[in-house]
């Protein structure tokens, strides 16, 4: 599991991306948790990431 702080980082960086790299940072989030379990239905909160 993530540990906290890299989890401040991800987010402090998150705020610096424009709209359009958000997206494509979420749609790869997305991908890997999706290849990491295959079998199960993953959402995500766009509206969080994408504000």
């Amino acid at each position: 599991m993530i540990n906290t702080n890299t989890q401040q980082v991800i987010l402090e960086k998150l705020h610096f991306l424009p709209p359009e790299k958000k997206q494509e940072l979420l749609d790869f989030a997305e991908f890997l948790v999706q290849k990491i379990n295959p079998n199960k239905n993953v959402v995500v909160l766009k509206a969080y990431v994408l504000t």
